[in-house]
């Protein structure tokens, strides 16, 4: 069964024996940023879901590493294993009509589950906030909660796992993965795209909400690059398998997810100068960005809430990009012929297996230029022969020992494509190498 909110599944990891309840006295400050910057590290064998119950300074508690393995962010998804989000949604928009009636009503029946799984036919939300919640108008102070810094050089604590909710101007509702800066009792500051900003009315303040501790479906939806107009909160509802309940918030006209931690309630103040801040990001840099002021009217939590954590560069952010990639994969080989596989090994790097059709500079390019198009931020992309094992990095290294690249220059991005040699006497290029110092990784030894 899915986890029906994020309470939910902490219990749940604490039933499999997999949560760790840090009952010790902890600061926020440094404390338990530098324990999550270390067991959040990719790959890590010590990686286990943290809960902090004993924050100095704050009645509150926060959970870290949720996501950070394949079996635990599957178990979060309600699915068995991560391929099986591709499996899914191949089964659901496969062209290939079933041959007779049983077939054709075993596809209607697929048809109409996902339209129930994702509220097609559910109940407006109800007219109360959230079920034991607490509600606070004023004084409003969101400096109670903890918020974290993750580096030497950020200029604000901030919370990392933070979904931004509006309507826009036409009454459909957005619902965006956002990371919410704390610069004072009564105001945050959050990253809003461009292409969200011309939705709002940026010349008053425009309502919405911020929301911490989201279901694990909607959370990991929120953050997907899906088309402008479509819901992630459909998207969480296929993943859960159920509806995700909303509710009517308390100050403003917005639906709320019901079960949320923290939910701020309040206006995004585009027309007043942007906030400057600097954070990490999953590149393991500083990067200064400009902000969006969040003026809160109001905050609604649960008792104890807890506030969840996705350290950056972190475990959670790679196989919450996994689960991406798994989604998009039916879509780019339906579009890109000859792909058969991808993987998007960094926020900057995507790898795609290719069949041998397209392993010659003109076929190769367009696939290239097609995923470049496709998955916002790529900066690079790699194109490999399809037998290659694109997911378990340390065996691609050691199998490009011996195999050329040729770097595409001139298209507005870096495109890689590695061809094995074109006879036994042709010298080798070692792609390895070429591959490694793109990755900004150690080259393997030969295998």
């Amino acid at each position: 069964m899915p986890a029906r909110d994020f309470r939910t599944l902490l219990a749940a990891l604490d039933a499999r024996g997999e949560l760790v309840r840090a009952d010790s006295s902890v600061r926020a400050a440094s404390d338990i940023a530098a324990a999550t910057a270390y067991n959040a590290a990719p790959f890590n064998v010590q990686n286990r879901p943290v809960l902090f119950n004993a924050i100095e300074g704050s009645a509150f508690r926060a959970a870290a590493n949720m996501f950070s393995t394949h079996d635990r962010l599957a178990f979060a998804l309600n699915v068995e294993m991560l391929d099986e989000i591709r499996l899914r949604l191949n089964n659901l928009f496969d062209l290939n009509i079933p041959r007779g009636s049983m077939g054709l009503m075993e596809r209607m029946g697929d048809l109409i589950e996902a339209a129930r799984s994702i509220g097609i036919a559910a109940n407006t939300a109800p007219k109360q906030p959230a079920a034991q919640a607490v509600v606070s108008r004023h004084p409003l102070d969101a400096r109670v909660f903890p918020a974290f810094r993750y580096a030497a050089g950020e200029t604000h604590p901030s919370f990392t796992a933070a979904v931004l909710i509006f309507n826009d101007q036409a009454g459909t509702r957005h619902i965006r993965a956002t990371r919410a800066v704390l610069i004072d009792a009564d105001t945050l500051a959050v990253q809003v795209e461009a292409n969200d900003r011309v939705l709002i009315d940026e010349r008053a303040p425009y309502p919405a909400a911020v929301i911490l501790g989201a279901d694990p479906a909607l959370l990991w939806s929120a953050g997907v690059p899906l088309p402008g107009g479509f819901d992630r909160a459909m998207l969480a509802a296929w993943i859960r398998g159920k509806p995700v309940p909303f509710v009517h918030a308390v100050s403003i006209a917005l639906e709320i997810p019901a079960d949320a931690e923290v939910i701020f309630e309040g206006a995004l103040m585009a027309y007043q100068p942007p906030s400057r801040v600097t954070w990490c990001e999953n590149d393991g840099g500083l990067h200064d960005h400009d902000l969006i002021a969040f003026s809160l009217s109001a905050i609604t939590h649960r008792e104890k809430a807890i506030i969840p954590i996705l350290a950056p560069n972190g475990a959670d952010a790679y196989w919450m990009r996994r689960a991406t990639e798994r989604l998009f994969l039916p879509l780019l080989k339906a579009v890109l012929p000859g792909i058969d596989d991808f993987h998007h090994i960094s926020d900057q790097v995507g790898i795609a297996a290719v069949s041998p059709l397209y392993l010659n500079p003109e076929r190769a390019h367009r696939v290239m230029a097609g995923l470049w198009g496709m998955i916002p931020g790529l900066d690079a992309v790699v194109v490999v022969p399809a037998h290659l094992d694109i997911h378990d990095l340390e065996m691609l290294m050691r199998n490009l020992h011996g195999m050329c690249a040729t770097t595409i220059t001139g298209i507005g991005f870096t495109a890689v494509l590695v061809t094995p040699p074109a006879s036994e006497s042709m010298p080798a290029c070692d792609a390895a190498h070429v591959i490694a110092e793109l990755l900004k990784m150690p080259v393997a030894e030969e295998g």
